[in-house]
């Protein structure tokens, strides 16, 4: 996953997505027609993963979640301030001198470590508001766990324009964009995703065992990041 952080905006997304969709974007027209055999060969030794990107908006209080996965669902949504609750508890992670910081966020209990050294108020997917950068962060059923590998400069916002302009505009016969309100996105994705486990129950990936392996395992039933839950006392 890359966190892209620029002119008061940030952008959450996988990096082999940026990949493949910047191929297919100069592989073909909105016709399906092809306009570049080089790029298109790459494309077919390229695969995708992790189908969605969270784009936020710190200076208008706003975010936007996409969804690719049988057609792109946009949802947009208020950015809400985690209540967060700063302890005095430190730690180094990844060579940062970090403080760890708790709050009950978006339906789910969080703890989070953040590092005043990159003065960043961002931090993975939906998770900010710190004085400074999220580095970690795990929900207190271990479901989800981010963790900061490394920071480099970012000369600008060039990715951050291409993903979401390709997104809005991404359509052809078999493939439509949606856009609700973040509650009613969520309620789709979440849908999709559920009967396509339900028609595939089968279905396997791969996953690395004690020894390293890539060993096959049946593919669990789709977890929202956002539980169920949550959406019920929302407007």
């Amino acid at each position: 996953m890359l966190l892209d952080v620029c002119d008061g905006r940030s952008l959450f997304y996988n990096e082999r997505d940026f990949v493949y969709d910047s191929l297919f974007s100069i592989s073909f027209d909105k016709n399906g027609s092809m306009l570049k055999n080089e790029a298109a060969e790459q494309l077919t030794r390229t695969r995708s993963a992790l189908h969605w990107m969270t784009e936020m908006d710190y200076p208008d209080g706003t975010f936007t979640q996409y969804y690719k996965f049988l057609q792109t669902v946009i949802g947009n949504g208020t950015l809400e301030m985690p209540a967060w609750q700063l302890s005095d508890e430190v730690k180094e992670i990844s060579g940062y001198a970090c403080r760890k910081a708790t709050a009950h966020y978006l339906g789910r209990d969080w703890t989070a470590w953040f590092t005043e050294e990159v003065p960043s108020q961002a931090g993975p997917w939906l998770l900010w508001g710190l004085p400074g950068l999220i580095v970690e962060a795990r929900d207190a059923d271990n479901y989800i766990l981010f963790k900061l590998t490394s920071v480099e400069p970012l000369n600008d916002n060039h990715r951050a324009v291409f993903l979401t302009d390709w997104l809005r505009s991404y359509t052809n016969k078999s493939h439509n964009v949606y856009e609700y309100d973040i509650k009613e996105a969520e309620a789709v994705y979440t849908k999709m995703r559920s009967d396509a486990h339900m028609s595939n129950p089968g279905t396997k990936v791969m996953t690395k065992d004690e020894t390293g392996k890539m060993v096959p395992v049946q593919a669990p039933p789709y977890l929202p990041m956002i539980p169920t839950e949550y959406w019920k006392n929302k407007k």
